[in-house]
This record gives structure tokens, C-alpha cells and sequence, in this order.
């Protein structure tokens, strides 16, 4: 499994950073890969709204932003850590997230079926501090971070915040959040884990697939009663469902309710 830590602030140390090196900490303990990406490492061109990519869903911009689209395809998790910066987030990774205008084109243009319904499933996971209490301060970075997770087959699975942190490290201040990082960070691989342990099966109607600890009734996206083929990997971490255990070759599908 392979976790990919997205370093949003222009800050190198800041806290941010801390945070999600905590929660990158607590993702290697329980054994997944990890990936950081620091995007003040990167040239990233704004998106020009040019349109180049709605024909291919692959943009016509050479620049750094190449050598991230890979890394982002490649992570069953991601975690997008930023700053608020004017009730959002920062220029670096709003810079990154716009230029994902690429595979949003694949996926709803072109309809590249590897960001499907039947494409890799991934977990996505927001860190952000802002220096003041606002009670609605997290509210533009929240939403900016459920659309970006979507375009990437990304089940946005929730965020952990902190107000009236501004200095440089001050986060260490608090250590119940430092552990709080941690733990997200083991959870978020625990979880993802558990999902590729339930069933997988594959809608004869639509073929659809979907995760289901019994035999299911309907197909949760066309609603039909149908055949349900049993398409679970049992390898781990070998990039979710849709590859036929070699223990379930030349048998039968399982029981279907028709």
C-alpha cells in the first residue's frame, strides 16, 4: 500500500509539515509505502483554461506538474496537508489541484475507465491549521479538498484541523495533536486494509464493482437484481479488486440472488 504525503506549505518545518510527518510516521508503522511530495520542490504552471486536455485528458503543459500526475495515480492514500491562507489553501497546492483539470477531463471526457467506477479506489485525507478561530476557516479548504479527491477516485474519508496555530512549530506545543497526526495516519492504512478484505463483486448488468461481506441483493449503482461474479483479490496490497484469486479459477461464480 503506498501513502502519498502532499506538503502544500510554502513553510519548510512549519505546522503543517509536522503534522503530516506524524501522520506519514504513523502510515510506515503500519507498513504502508510512503511517498512525500513537497510541492515548493516543483515549477508548477497555473492551469491556463486552455481546453488541451479535453480531447485526451492529458495536459499540454510541460512542466513539473508531469512528474506529479504518475505519483498521484500511484497512491491508494492520499494526504493533502496546507495552511489557510485567505480561508483556503495555498497557492502551491491550489496550483496543484487545478492542474488535476487534466484527469478530471479524463475521467468525465474521455472516460478512461481506470478512473471509473471499476478504476483504483482511493482514501483522501485533509491536515490544515489556521492561525485564527474562525468558525467557518476550514470551510473553503474542506470543499477545495473533497473535489480534488473525487477527480482521483478519492473517498474523502475526513480531515483533522487546528485553530490559532501560527507560528513556526508551534504545534509542538500540543502534543495531543502531534498523537492525534499519528494516529490518523495508522488508521487511515487500517482502514484501507479492512476495505480490500471485504468481497468484491462484480455486477453482471453493469459491471460495476463494490465491496460486500455477503452475497449482495442489487447492484448498488444500477439498483438490478443480477449475477454477482466474486472478482476479490486476496494478494495484498496489489491494487484492489478486479483480479480473479487463482484459487477461484475453473470454479463457478458464487450463489446469486435472482
Amino acid at each position: 500500500m503506498k501513502v502519498l504525503g502532499i506538503f502544500g506549505s510554502p513553510r519548510r518545518g512549519g505546522n503543517t509539515d509536522i503534522l503530516l510527518e506524524e501522520a506519514l510516521k504513523g502510515a510506515e508503522e503500519e507498513g504502508a509505502e510512503v511517498d512525500r511530495l513537497h510541492l515548493t520542490d516543483f515549477a508548477i504552471t497555473p492551469c491556463r483554461e486552455c481546453h488541451g486536455c479535453d480531447q485526451t485528458g492529458e495536459c499540454v503543459i510541460l512542466d513539473d506538474m508531469q512528474r506529479i500526475y504518475p505519483r498521484l495515480l500511484e497512491a491508494d492514500v492520499i494526504i493533502l496537508a496546507s495552511p489557510i491562507f485567505f480561508y483556503g489553501v495555498t497557492g502551491w497546492a491550489k496550483a496543484l489541484i487545478d492542474r488535476c483539470q487534466a484527469l478530471w477531463a479524463r475521467k468525465y471526457l474521455v472516460k478512461d475507465p481506470s478512473l471509473g467506477k471499476e478504476g483504483k479506489r482511493r482514501k483522501g485525507f485533509l491536515i490544515a491549521v489556521a492561525a485564527t478561530k474562525g468558525e467557518r476557516v476550514f470551510e473553503g479548504a474542506i470543499l477545495t479538498a473533497k473535489y480534488f479527491f473525487d477527480v482521483l477516485n478519492a473517498e474523502y474519508v475526513g480531515e483533522l484541523v487546528f485553530r490559532k496555530v501560527e507560528k513556526k512549530g508551534e504545534i509542538l506545543g500540543h502534543p495531543e495533536a502531534i498523537q492525534q497526526a499519528f494516529e490518523a495516519g495508522r488508521r487511515l492504512v487500517l482502514e484501507r486494509r479492512e476495505v480490500r478484505r471485504m468481497t468484491q463483486w462484480k455486477c453482471s448488468n453493469c459491471s460495476y464493482t463494490f465491496g460486500a461481506d455477503t452475497v449482495p441483493d442489487r447492484c448498488p449503482s444500477c439498483n438490478q437484481t443480477c449475477t454477482f461474479s466474486d472478482v476479490t483479490c486476496y494478494i495484498p496490497d496489489c491494487g484492489g479488486p478486479g483480479n480473479i484469486d487463482p484459487r477461484l479459477l475453473g470454479k463457478k461464480d458464487k450463489p446469486t440472488n435472482e
